[in-house]
């Protein structure tokens, strides 16, 4: 199953992680999910030294019962990962409309502020291009009739 990358830049771009974040750069769910909890592009240096621990086990998370799943035996879309294999203003979404989101690891190390900050940064983020829909349009009438079948 692959996923959307939500930052413009690969991770190395972004400074240079420390050796404890290193699953980062192979886990895209982990990158994605550290990228809009932290503003990498405002501030270079590392939130602090448990921060990709934080992202890990908020990963791990199992949504219905707020167990980690540590042994990775839950199904991806039963915990927070599988959030992050969409867009990123769904997964913000996801994450901030969870009934069990103040008990999230990075919640929990963050606050408020985390979640403020995964909202804002998700918002930034534009679908990737893609040539399937580079093309011109030169005839719109059938959008019209649509649109009136629809009202």
């Amino acid at each position: 199953m692959s996923c959307i990358r939500y930052s413009p830049n690969t991770i190395e771009s972004y400074g240079t992680p420390t050796s404890s974040s290193s699953f980062l750069k192979d886990d895209q769910e982990a990158w994605n999910l550290a990228y809009l909890s932290w503003d990498f592009d405002k501030c270079k240096t590392w939130p602090d030294p448990h921060f990709s621990t934080h992202v890990r086990r908020t990963l791990q998370f199992v949504i219905a019962n707020g167990a980690l799943d540590l042994t990775d035996d839950v199904n991806v879309y039963k915990k927070v990962r599988g959030f992050l294999l969409g867009p990123a203003p769904a997964a913000a979404y996801q994450i901030t409309n969870m009934l069990r989101v103040k008990e999230l690891p990075l919640y929990l190390a963050y606050g408020e502020a985390w979640l403020t900050r995964v909202n804002a940064r998700a918002r930034n983020y534009r679908e990737p291009y893609d040539e399937r829909f580079d093309y011109a349009i030169d005839d719109v009438s059938i959008s019209f009739e649509v649109i009136r079948a629809c009202k």
